[in-house]
């Protein structure tokens, strides 16, 4: 690990702010995310999920600004698995013939799922890239920031599906409603611990 690099750290410092007040982005009646190339489907998210879980199985360090970046690596992992259980909780009523046209990609819930999966699955790829340079002890933060910072637009116009979304909610069936309603709470939560510092 560079001297640079060595940064000891609150893990969960109680005066941070985390306010994500988002404006939702008008796209004058079309959708920016929904109109992008579907480059990602869900397998493409297990798959990141999978390759993430092991590399911090792989977690072994006595280094102790190695070993606390890690176990606040390990709370960001924690925050995503309850974000891709609620967006696969959504996705399950794909089977429905009730919900299938909501789930579209042209549906009503479509766009912001696309939005969601996109932006989720970057994220894991770069916290999988940063616990492999965490298990050799050379974590390169500054890269790790500057990737997020890349992929800021994404999470960007998931928000605005989402506000798209939550102004005509009362009109989904109430069962879907209260599993759109989770992702977005989990969909923000997530947000809000990776804005936390790390390094």
């Amino acid at each position: 690990m560079h001297a640079d690099e060595v940064v000891m750290f609150v893990l969960d410092p109680e005066d941070i702010s985390t306010d994500l007040d988002v404006t939702p982005w008008d796209a004058a009646g079309g959708s920016f995310v929904g109109a992008l190339p579907d480059r990602s489907e869900d397998g493409e998210l297990t798959a990141s999920l999978a390759a993430l879980e092991r590399a911090c199985e792989a977690f072994d360090s006595v280094d102790v600004s190695a070993h606390a970046a890690e176990v606040a690596l390990r709370k960001r992992v924690g925050s995503r698995a309850m974000l891709c259980a609620a967006y696969f909780d959504v996705r399950s009523y794909v089977a429905s013939d009730e919900h299938r046209e909501l789930l579209a990609p042209a549906g009503l819930l479509g766009p912001y799922l696309s939005g969601v999966r996109m932006w989720t699955t970057d994220v894991i790829d770069a916290m999988r890239e940063l616990a492999h340079q965490l298990n050799v002890l050379e974590p390169q933060w500054s890269a790790f920031r500057e990737r997020l910072g890349a992929i800021a637009w994404l999470h960007e116009r998931a928000k605005g599906e989402e506000g798209r979304v939550l102004r005509v909610a009362d009109a989904l069936p109430e069962d879907i409603r209260e599993a759109v309603d989770d992702l977005c709470v989990a969909f923000t939560s997530f947000k809000h611990r990776l804005d936390e510092p790390m390094g």
